[in-house]
């Protein structure tokens, strides 16, 4: 484990185009961006009513509530206007504390408790037991972005006992794990978000393929939601948001059928990397990342081509999200061959 020095940048993320296409203007349009992982087929978006523009969404978000607790099977929720919300908010609700983040992970939670004045401290899986008595609130990230591992229910459930036996929060991130089959979401936390000290963060962007209606919610014990609601005051989702998303939760058959189309696009995209010759060293539905002693400049020569996906510098690793079609997946596929007869670096 390794204490966290002073940051004074912000993290960079995926889905940053902008700054893909000024630095190679030269590169083809349309680009393909598979740098944010995001579900490449999105929910449908229907036609929305027009008072849903012109009025005040209900400020206690009650239908959409109901939409959520029968889609998460928990009621213990409050709708935020994107999970990044509460990343932001929830340092902001403890006295200074001794958090614990993964060393390699979704970065705003360190950044964000961080800026806070909190203590961070970075650890790999295996040293999470050792790591409990030394932190406050750690946060689990499941599964792991970049990496795609997921932590058992009962080692969660073992590590939040701990942590709430001395007054210490269990955050779990499960930002993707809407995205894996029916079974798998048993690993989920949200079962038991009505205990103290346990606060589970949903995304709605990354399954559902809406990342620009910043929706999510948070799961935790009603004290907890109630100063989250008092930090971020009313209609803090706007109304827009609020309608899609409880359309989209109740939409079960998109649901089923999406899961099933996700697992063959990653299983595919997992093959195609591997035959390139890049190691896999992380899968989930949404993305599959790849080793490559070379990872930067092959980063590079994909974005010479308008092809963009995420990068992890300092690992050698890079993140492909999912081509959303055959024609995507082919040019991914030639851009890759075009790469072998590329001199990568030493």
């Amino acid at each position: 484990m390794s204490r966290v020095e002073e940051t004074v940048q912000p993290p960079v993320h995926g889905g940053n185009l902008a700054y893909a296409k000024a630095k190679w203007p030269s590169a083809p349009e349309p680009w393909l961006d598979l740098s944010a992982a995001l579900n490449p087929i999105p929910w449908p978006i229907p036609n929305i009513p027009p008072h849903y523009y012109q009025n005040l969404p209900d400020i206690d978000y009650l239908s959409l509530r109901q939409a959520a607790a029968n889609y998460y099977h928990q009621p213990c929720l409050w709708p935020v206007s994107g999970t990044q919300q509460l990343i932001e908010c929830l340092p902001r609700l403890r006295a200074r504390s001794v958090v614990a983040v993964p060393e390699v992970g979704y970065a705003e939670h360190e950044w964000c408790w961080q800026k806070a004045g909190h203590k961070v401290l970075r650890y790999s899986t295996d040293q999470v037991e050792l790591l409990l008595s030394q932190c406050d609130v750690l946060v689990v990230i499941n599964p792991n972005n970049p990496t795609g591992e997921l932590i058992s229910l009962s080692q969660l459930r073992s590590w939040h006992q701990q942590l709430q036996a001395k007054g210490g929060w269990l955050v779990v991130d499960e930002a993707f794990i809407d995205s894996f089959p029916l079974e798998q979401q048993q690993l989920s936390m949200a079962s038991y978000v009505n205990q103290p000290g346990l606060i589970v963060l949903k995304s709605i962007g990354k399954f559902f393929g809406l990342a620009g209606i910043r929706s999510g919610f948070v799961l935790a014990e009603e004290g907890l939601l109630s100063q989250v609601k008092q930090y971020l005051g009313p209609w803090h989702l706007n109304g827009i948001s609020a309608y899609l998303t409880e359309r989209l939760l109740e939409d079960l058959p998109w649901h089923q059928c999406c899961r099933e189309q996700l697992a063959l696009l990653s299983y595919a995209l997992s093959q195609k990397l591997a035959q390139q010759g890049f190691v896999i060293v992380g899968q989930t539905p949404l993305f599959v990342t790849v080793l490559h002693l070379n990872a930067k400049q092959v980063h590079a020569a994909l974005a010479e081509q308008g092809i963009w996906v995420r990068l992890f510098e300092d690992l050698n690793w890079l993140r492909f999200g999912l081509p959303a079609n055959t024609e995507q997946s082919l040019r991914l596929q030639q851009a890759l061959q075009k790469i072998e007869n590329i001199k990568l670096g030493n």
